[in-house]
């Protein structure tokens, strides 16, 4: 009798230790590193605007940040540091060396470390010489890897290494330390924007409207909407505020007996409770 009590008593314990620190081998996703549903670009670049032709980069919601930003490397890698303006064949690459997670009382800042491997050093003959290359290079990596757009943006913090050192003084642009979303938003939603005025015009012209993101006004009598951010009224103080500006502009602009129809994009018709402004046509 004793035996059998043992015996039930060490196959339970068993079971209880293999149900609580096995979990076949997986512990639970930590939140801050996983991306969520986000809108994540690539960019090309731009003579005068340093970035262009913005892309999206659809990945799934639950992906780890660290392998977003892995195939956000390959990206540049293959885009942008394939080949140099002399068609020289290039073996750039990155390698995610970590991220770093610093808790604050609102949310965790994420800082990664990226190492860029250049073993004959092509980056810094073609790519970082110069002010408009150096300076379209340095929005390329920013923009890419922090994708500063985004509301937290994907990283808080970027320290580049070259060849597993630090990046040493370049004359046009500052690698060294932490590049921070601020150094590259403006830049980025330029092109961003860029991107989204041409797809509601390409949609207008074809009349193809699925999907399109754009708010789309027919002017007759009043203002007349499908979206319930343009004309419901309702959302936070900032989105009726902005509401309100835009009936304001729309009527002073019928007011001139040109205007048929309006196009309206950006985050006032997404779900963003505080969009920051009204894109328009």
């Amino acid at each position: 009798m004793v035996r059998l009590i043992l015996f039930l008593f060490m196959t339970l314990s068993i079971s209880l230790n293999l149900g609580c620190f096995n979990n076949s081998g997986k512990a639970p996703q930590d939140s801050s590193q996983i991306i969520g549903e986000v809108e994540l670009y690539t960019f090309s670049p731009n003579d005068q605007y340093f970035l262009s032709d913005a892309r999206p980069f659809p990945l799934p919601h639950n992906t780890l940040l660290r392998d977003a930003l892995d195939s956000l490397g390959r990206d540049l890698s293959k885009n942008y540091f394939s080949k140099t303006y002399t068609h020289k064949v290039t073996d750039i690459h990155f390698e995610i060396l970590r991220i770093n997670k610093i808790a604050t009382p609102s949310r965790p800042l994420r800082i990664a470390v990226i190492n860029m491997v250049d073993k004959d050093k092509d980056a810094m003959r073609y790519f970082f010489q110069g002010s408009a290359g150096g300076q379209t290079t340095f929005y390329m990596l920013a923009a890419t890897f922090v994708q500063p757009h985004l509301s937290p943006p994907l990283l808080d913090g970027l320290v580049l290494l070259y060849n597993g050192k630090i990046l040493p003084e370049l004359d046009h642009i500052s690698l060294t330390g932490i590049v921070t979303p601020r150094s590259a938003v403006h830049v980025a939603k330029r092109a961003i924007h860029h991107f989204k005025f041409h797809r509601c015009v390409q949609q207008l012209r074809t009349g193809d409207r699925r999907g399109s993101g754009c708010l789309w006004h027919r002017l007759g009598p009043g203002i007349r909407s499908s979206d319930r951010s343009a004309g419901g009224g309702t959302g936070s103080a900032k989105r009726k505020l902005l509401i309100g500006n835009l009936k304001n502009i729309i009527e002073l602009a019928k007011s001139t007996g040109k205007l048929e129809r309006v196009i309206v994009w950006g985050s006032f018709i997404s779900n963003k409770e505080f969009p920051q402004d009204v894109d328009l046509l």
